[in-house]
Protein backbone atom coordinates (compact mmCIF):
# COMPACT_ATOMS: atom_id res chain seq x y z
CA UNK A 1 0.00 0.00 0.00
CA UNK A 2 2.73 2.66 0.80
CA UNK A 3 4.91 1.25 -1.97
CA UNK A 4 1.90 2.70 -3.92
CA UNK A 5 1.75 5.66 -2.39
CA UNK A 6 5.21 6.89 -2.82
CA UNK A 7 6.51 5.70 0.31
CA UNK A 8 4.63 8.98 2.09
CA UNK A 9 3.15 6.84 5.05
CA UNK A 10 4.41 8.32 8.39
CA UNK A 11 1.23 10.14 9.18
CA UNK A 12 -1.19 7.33 7.95
CA UNK A 13 0.07 4.15 9.82
CA UNK A 14 -3.06 2.71 10.72
CA UNK A 15 -2.19 -0.80 9.36
CA UNK A 16 -0.09 -3.83 10.25
CA UNK A 17 2.42 -2.27 7.97
CA UNK A 18 3.05 0.61 10.80
CA UNK A 19 5.66 -1.98 12.40
CA UNK A 20 7.54 -0.49 9.55
CA UNK A 21 7.16 2.94 8.31
CA UNK A 22 6.13 4.78 12.26
CA UNK A 23 5.53 1.66 15.07
CA UNK A 24 2.93 4.23 16.71
CA UNK A 25 0.61 3.53 14.17
CA UNK A 26 0.27 0.27 15.50
CA UNK A 27 -1.20 2.08 19.02
CA UNK A 28 -4.36 2.41 17.43
CA UNK A 29 -5.17 -1.05 15.82
CA UNK A 30 -8.03 -2.55 18.00
CA UNK A 31 -7.77 -5.81 16.44
CA UNK A 32 -5.33 -9.18 15.84
CA UNK A 33 -3.58 -7.89 12.15
CA UNK A 34 -1.51 -9.40 9.89
CA UNK A 35 0.44 -8.55 6.80
CA UNK A 36 2.54 -10.10 4.63
CA UNK A 37 4.41 -8.99 0.99
CA UNK A 38 6.43 -10.14 -1.46
CA UNK A 39 8.70 -7.92 -3.52
CA UNK A 40 10.63 -8.66 -6.98
CA UNK A 41 12.96 -6.70 -7.10
CA UNK A 42 15.61 -6.02 -9.88
CA UNK A 43 18.22 -8.34 -11.10
CA UNK A 44 17.38 -11.36 -8.83
CA UNK A 45 16.76 -9.39 -5.71
CA UNK A 46 14.04 -10.31 -3.78
CA UNK A 47 12.20 -8.92 -0.57
CA UNK A 48 10.20 -10.60 1.56
CA UNK A 49 8.05 -8.75 5.09
CA UNK A 50 5.88 -10.27 7.85
CA UNK A 51 3.47 -8.33 10.38
CA UNK A 52 1.68 -9.37 13.30
CA UNK A 53 -0.02 -6.78 15.74
CA UNK A 54 -1.61 -7.85 18.45
CA UNK A 55 -3.76 -5.26 21.47
CA UNK A 56 -2.83 -5.83 24.82
CA UNK A 57 -3.89 -4.77 28.16
CA UNK A 58 -1.31 -2.12 28.05
CA UNK A 59 -0.99 -1.39 24.58
CA UNK A 60 -0.40 -2.70 21.79
CA UNK A 61 2.60 -5.80 20.76
CA UNK A 62 3.94 -5.72 17.00
CA UNK A 63 6.31 -8.64 15.36
CA UNK A 64 7.79 -7.22 12.28
CA UNK A 65 10.50 -9.86 9.88
CA UNK A 66 12.44 -8.36 6.69
CA UNK A 67 14.81 -10.57 4.61
CA UNK A 68 16.37 -9.80 1.11
CA UNK A 69 18.41 -12.36 -0.76
CA UNK A 70 20.06 -10.79 -3.66
CA UNK A 71 20.55 -14.03 -5.71
CA UNK A 72 23.34 -16.02 -6.43
CA UNK A 73 26.43 -14.28 -7.24
CA UNK A 74 29.74 -15.49 -9.01
CA UNK A 75 32.76 -15.25 -6.40
CA UNK A 76 36.70 -14.66 -7.63
CA UNK A 77 39.77 -14.52 -6.11
CA UNK A 78 41.97 -11.61 -6.12
CA UNK A 79 44.16 -12.96 -9.06
CA UNK A 80 40.15 -13.25 -10.75
CA UNK A 81 39.51 -17.38 -10.86
CA UNK A 82 36.21 -18.16 -10.13
CA UNK A 83 35.69 -20.16 -6.60
CA UNK A 84 31.79 -20.39 -6.89
CA UNK A 85 29.20 -18.63 -5.89
CA UNK A 86 27.59 -16.12 -2.87
CA UNK A 87 24.49 -16.13 -1.30
CA UNK A 88 24.07 -12.58 0.14
CA UNK A 89 21.06 -11.63 2.41
CA UNK A 90 19.85 -9.02 4.97
CA UNK A 91 17.68 -10.11 7.90
CA UNK A 92 15.47 -7.55 10.19
CA UNK A 93 13.67 -8.81 12.85
CA UNK A 94 11.42 -6.13 14.88
CA UNK A 95 10.19 -6.34 17.98
CA UNK A 96 7.23 -3.25 18.35
CA UNK A 97 5.00 -1.81 21.12
CA UNK A 98 2.61 1.23 20.97
CA UNK A 99 0.33 2.84 23.03
CA UNK A 100 -2.45 5.53 21.98
CA UNK A 101 -3.24 8.03 24.22
CA UNK A 102 -6.37 9.57 22.80
CA UNK A 103 -5.46 12.02 20.15
CA UNK A 104 -1.21 11.19 20.17
CA UNK A 105 -0.11 7.63 20.10
CA UNK A 106 3.70 6.83 20.51
CA UNK A 107 5.78 3.63 19.63
CA UNK A 108 9.24 1.96 19.82
CA UNK A 109 11.21 -0.45 17.76
CA UNK A 110 13.92 -2.93 18.40
CA UNK A 111 15.80 -4.79 16.07
CA UNK A 112 18.33 -7.32 15.43
CA UNK A 113 19.22 -6.73 11.78
CA UNK A 114 21.85 -9.24 9.85
CA UNK A 115 23.86 -9.06 7.31
CA UNK A 116 25.69 -11.79 4.96
CA UNK A 117 28.26 -11.41 1.95
CA UNK A 118 30.41 -13.81 2.90
CA UNK A 119 31.24 -13.52 6.16
CA UNK A 120 27.78 -12.25 8.80
CA UNK A 121 27.79 -8.75 10.10
CA UNK A 122 24.66 -8.29 12.91
CA UNK A 123 23.83 -4.84 14.43
CA UNK A 124 21.06 -3.21 16.99
CA UNK A 125 18.84 -1.02 16.48
CA UNK A 126 15.79 0.91 17.31
CA UNK A 127 13.12 3.26 16.06
CA UNK A 128 10.60 5.79 17.99
CA UNK A 129 7.73 7.64 16.38
CA UNK A 130 4.48 9.48 17.71
CA UNK A 131 1.62 10.26 15.78
CA UNK A 132 -1.06 13.31 15.94
CA UNK A 133 -4.78 13.06 15.04
CA UNK A 134 -6.52 16.43 14.61
CA UNK A 135 -9.86 15.95 16.49
CA UNK A 136 -10.50 19.87 15.86
CA UNK A 137 -10.81 18.78 12.23
CA UNK A 138 -13.12 15.64 12.98
CA UNK A 139 -9.92 13.24 12.78
CA UNK A 140 -9.45 13.97 9.09
CA UNK A 141 -5.67 15.09 9.56
CA UNK A 142 -2.91 13.19 11.11
CA UNK A 143 0.63 14.11 11.65
CA UNK A 144 3.36 11.67 12.49
CA UNK A 145 7.55 11.65 13.06
CA UNK A 146 9.26 8.60 13.47
CA UNK A 147 12.99 8.06 13.55
CA UNK A 148 14.38 4.72 12.10
CA UNK A 149 17.26 2.84 11.94
CA UNK A 150 19.75 4.60 15.31
CA UNK A 151 21.78 2.27 17.17
CA UNK A 152 25.57 -0.06 16.29
CA UNK A 153 27.62 -0.06 13.03
CA UNK A 154 27.91 -3.77 10.83
CA UNK A 155 31.07 -4.36 11.32
CA UNK A 156 32.50 -7.03 9.05
CA UNK A 157 35.58 -8.35 9.48
CA UNK A 158 37.24 -4.96 9.95
CA UNK A 159 35.14 -2.67 8.67
CA UNK A 160 32.35 -0.87 9.78
CA UNK A 161 29.23 -0.04 8.15
CA UNK A 162 26.77 2.63 9.34
CA UNK A 163 22.55 2.15 9.61
CA UNK A 164 20.66 4.08 7.13
CA UNK A 165 19.48 6.25 9.80
CA UNK A 166 16.31 8.86 9.39
CA UNK A 167 13.82 11.26 10.39
CA UNK A 168 10.62 11.27 8.80
CA UNK A 169 7.85 13.90 9.41
CA UNK A 170 5.13 13.35 7.39
CA UNK A 171 0.93 14.32 7.07
CA UNK A 172 -1.98 12.34 6.00
CA UNK A 173 -5.15 14.37 5.21
CA UNK A 174 -8.77 12.79 4.32
CA UNK A 175 -9.85 14.84 1.77
CA UNK A 176 -13.39 12.68 1.81
CA UNK A 177 -14.05 9.22 3.79
CA UNK A 178 -12.94 7.08 0.12
CA UNK A 179 -10.25 9.96 -0.51
CA UNK A 180 -6.67 10.52 1.36
CA UNK A 181 -3.44 12.63 0.78
CA UNK A 182 -0.26 11.99 1.90
CA UNK A 183 3.08 13.80 2.54
CA UNK A 184 6.36 13.12 3.63
CA UNK A 185 9.86 14.73 4.74
CA UNK A 186 12.71 12.40 4.95
CA UNK A 187 16.36 13.02 6.26
CA UNK A 188 18.72 10.28 5.89
CA UNK A 189 22.07 9.84 7.32
CA UNK A 190 23.31 9.02 3.58
CA UNK A 191 21.02 10.23 1.07
CA UNK A 192 20.20 13.64 2.28
CA UNK A 193 16.84 15.34 2.17
CA UNK A 194 14.04 13.57 0.51
CA UNK A 195 10.51 13.79 -0.20
CA UNK A 196 7.28 11.66 -0.81
CA UNK A 197 3.57 12.50 -1.85
CA UNK A 198 0.90 10.10 -2.20
CA UNK A 199 -2.93 9.29 -2.51
CA UNK A 200 -5.29 6.40 -2.62
CA UNK A 201 -9.07 6.69 -3.59
CA UNK A 202 -11.70 3.58 -2.55
CA UNK A 203 -14.65 2.23 -5.10
CA UNK A 204 -16.86 1.06 -2.60
CA UNK A 205 -18.46 -2.33 -4.38
CA UNK A 206 -20.97 -3.14 -1.77
CA UNK A 207 -21.05 -3.62 1.74
CA UNK A 208 -17.84 -5.70 2.16
CA UNK A 209 -16.02 -5.40 -0.83
CA UNK A 210 -14.03 -2.53 -1.91
CA UNK A 211 -11.13 -1.37 -4.73
CA UNK A 212 -8.62 1.50 -4.10
CA UNK A 213 -6.53 3.28 -6.93
CA UNK A 214 -3.19 4.97 -5.39
CA UNK A 215 -0.40 6.67 -6.96
CA UNK A 216 2.36 8.32 -5.85
CA UNK A 217 5.99 10.33 -6.24
CA UNK A 218 9.43 9.87 -4.30
CA UNK A 219 12.35 12.18 -4.85
CA UNK A 220 14.92 9.30 -3.36
CA UNK A 221 15.30 7.97 -7.12
CA UNK A 222 16.01 11.19 -8.92
CA UNK A 223 19.24 11.22 -9.92
CA UNK A 224 18.65 8.48 -11.49
CA UNK A 225 18.29 7.85 -15.29
CA UNK A 226 14.99 6.72 -16.49
CA UNK A 227 11.44 6.52 -15.41
CA UNK A 228 12.08 7.02 -11.51
CA UNK A 229 10.01 8.46 -8.43
CA UNK A 230 6.63 7.77 -10.11
CA UNK A 231 4.73 4.46 -8.47
CA UNK A 232 0.77 2.63 -8.73
CA UNK A 233 -0.75 0.68 -6.92
CA UNK A 234 -4.02 -1.21 -6.31
CA UNK A 235 -6.06 -2.79 -3.46
CA UNK A 236 -8.81 -4.99 -3.00
CA UNK A 237 -10.79 -5.50 0.43
CA UNK A 238 -12.94 -7.72 0.73
CA UNK A 239 -14.46 -7.69 4.44
CA UNK A 240 -11.36 -7.98 6.88
CA UNK A 241 -9.01 -9.46 4.32
CA UNK A 242 -7.02 -7.39 1.40
CA UNK A 243 -4.74 -7.74 -1.47
CA UNK A 244 -2.65 -4.69 -3.10
CA UNK A 245 0.04 -4.67 -5.48
CA UNK A 246 1.97 -1.86 -6.26
CA UNK A 247 4.35 -1.23 -9.76
CA UNK A 248 7.88 1.00 -8.86
CA UNK A 249 9.99 1.73 -11.54
CA UNK A 250 13.62 2.59 -10.48
CA UNK A 251 14.97 3.66 -14.40
CA UNK A 252 17.21 1.97 -15.93
CA UNK A 253 17.66 -0.88 -13.42
CA UNK A 254 14.09 -2.25 -14.27
CA UNK A 255 11.02 -2.18 -12.56
CA UNK A 256 9.99 -3.80 -9.09
CA UNK A 257 6.73 -5.14 -8.70
CA UNK A 258 5.01 -5.82 -5.25
CA UNK A 259 2.81 -7.66 -3.89
CA UNK A 260 0.83 -7.73 -0.16
CA UNK A 261 -2.04 -9.56 1.74
CA UNK A 262 -3.16 -8.42 4.91
CA UNK A 263 -6.24 -9.45 7.36
CA UNK A 264 -7.79 -8.25 10.36
CA UNK A 265 -9.64 -10.73 12.80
Amino acid sequence: RASGMGEAFTGVSDDATAVYWNPAGIGGIGSVSVSLMHAILTQDAKYEWASFVCPAGFGVLGLGLQYVSYGSIPQADVTGLGTGDMNPNDMAVILSYGLDLGGIAAGINAKYVTSKILNRATAAAFDAGILYSDTLAGGKLRLGLSARNFGTKMKFISEEDTLPSEIRLGAGYNMTPEWLLAADGIASIDNGIKAGFGTEYQFKLGADMAVTGRAGYNTRTKDMTGLVGLSAGLGVAYGSYGVDYAFVPFGDLGTTHRISTGANF
